[in-house]
């Protein structure tokens, strides 16, 4: 399933959005010392571990906790999980037709990202949801 038939499952936007939020909640409370990385700024992805200049310096996974909880949702395309975009603008990229830089939670959730993709544990990384 693409990102856009994800979205259309939901009946608008905003709770496309706090369901992505759940989960990635949900994720960190079920894995609160996991470390996506254990290196600053690793290159993120959506469908594996985390790698720096071309090796892997995070532990086995299906993802990011962006790509897991998307995962966790329905998502399944190849081609959009290997993108390397910020969670940012990998949803206006494949989920067209929406401004996400009118929602708020957008800026906490690249904050997420940052802050998992420099080591920091699950648990701590979702303290950026206001």
């Amino acid at each position: 399933m693409k990102l856009a038939e994800l979205h259309q499952k939901y009946d608008s936007t905003t709770s496309f959005l706090l369901a992505l939020k759940d989960e990635v909640v949900k994720l960190a409370k079920e894995n609160p010392t996991f470390k996506y990385t254990t290196e600053l700024y690793a290159g993120c992805s959506y469908n594996k571990r985390a790698t720096k200049k071309g090796n892997f310096v995070g532990p086995d996974c299906k993802g990011c906790i962006f790509g897991q909880a998307l995962q966790n949702m329905g998502w399944t395309n190849d081609e959009e999980m290997n993108s390397s975009a910020t969670i940012n603008v990998l949803l206006p990229r494949y989920i067209k037709g929406v401004d996400f830089s009118k929602f708020d939670i957008i800026l906490e959730f690249k904050e997420i990202q940052f802050q998992q993709d420099n080591t920091a544990s699950w648990s701590e990384a979702i303290k950026y949801f206001s």
